[in-house]
């Protein structure tokens, strides 16, 4: 390496990977395309790497760019993390609560929380994102966020996992339909039928494809995937279909035109609350985390009372 890499190269180069194009880079960065392309060039001959290919006045990321752009992904996540930091000495760190939750606690769950927390703890600023697991979990092993409300996923040694409830999988349905008046609904009732099922981002405990495999006279007449449980619900009340769903929300959505049904097979949503296992957090940090348990609980029996285990 016969010169330094500089921040501007690395800017550049993080610019370009995230617009996909030098021209879109440049706007982004208020430097001339040229400029852009010298900058890339620079940074290959410094790092001794090769990051593009250049076909037809196009550039295609390597291996060795996506590995290297992974690696300064984090590092920025630590310079934003010192800026939330230093924001937070100007601000005498109090009044501030961030933390991440997961699309199917994000519609009434946490929602409710955060209004309960606001009755007892005037002048707070809340921060709260709807994210995958696996991003909450990594904004909380880079210190971007206080706690997270998410699915476990292993690989963040950074982070302290903690259950927080168990939601039974149940099939959310027409009223009248026939499949309302069993108790329970098996796969194989679903045979014919229009099926909506979730895909959780990039983790889903419930492999929904997999149950559905082991049963090979079991055919779903259409097939219907969907990241939000919310958005499935409603597909299932449009299309008169059947939507494979958690109780919590089935329970939030349940009216006069839909239902819901115990799901004959062994398959439950673990929601857990994830912790920096090395981040000191707020009073009104921990506040909240102390709601979010207590609340927890309290879903947890009322869950139970209305699904008994079996």
């Amino acid at each position: 390496m016969d010169q330094r890499i500089n921040i501007r190269q690395l800017e550049v180069f993080r610019a370009v990977m995230e617009c996909s194009t030098t021209t879109a880079a440049s706007a982004r960065l208020n430097l001339s395309q040229p400029t852009v392309s010298e900058h890339l060039s620079a940074l290959e001959a410094s790092s001794g790497l090769t990051l593009f290919e250049r076909k037809r006045n196009r550039l295609i990321p390597t291996a060795t760019a996506e590995a290297f752009y992974a690696e300064i992904a984090r590092v920025y996540l630590g310079v934003e993390h010192l800026e939330r930091f230093v924001d937070g000495l100007q601000n005498d760190m109090r009044g501030q609560v961030h933390f991440g939750v997961m699309p199917m606690t994000s519609y009434r769950w946490m929602p409710r929380l955060v209004a309960e927390f606001l009755t007892d703890h005037h002048g707070i600023n809340i921060s709260m994102p709807v994210r995958s697991s696996r991003q909450i979990l990594e904004w909380v092993a880079a210190d971007r966020l206080d706690f997270g409300v998410a699915f476990e996923i292993d690989g963040y040694s950074q982070v302290a996992i903690e259950p927080l409830i168990t939601v039974p999988l149940v099939c959310y349905m027409p009223a009248d339909s026939e499949l309302a008046k069993q108790e329970s609904i098996r796969l194989e009732d679903l045979d014919g039928k229009t099926v909506v099922q979730l895909r959780i981002f990039d983790f889903w405990s419930v492999a929904l494809e997999r149950l559905f495999e082991r049963q090979d006279r079991v055919k779903p007449a259409n097939l219907v995937e969907t990241y939000v449980t919310q958005t499935a619900a409603e597909i299932a009340r449009a299309s008169r279909g059947y939507a494979l769903i958690d109780l919590m929300s089935a329970l939030e959505m349940t009216d006069d035109q839909m239902t819901w049904r115990r799901v004959e097979v062994e398959e439950s949503f673990d929601i857990k609350l994830v912790t920096s296992s090395t981040k000191p957090l707020s009073a009104d940090a921990l506040a909240m985390i102390d709601l979010v348990r207590a609340d927890a609980e309290k879903q947890s029996e009322r869950l139970t009372e209305i699904l008994p285990e079996r």
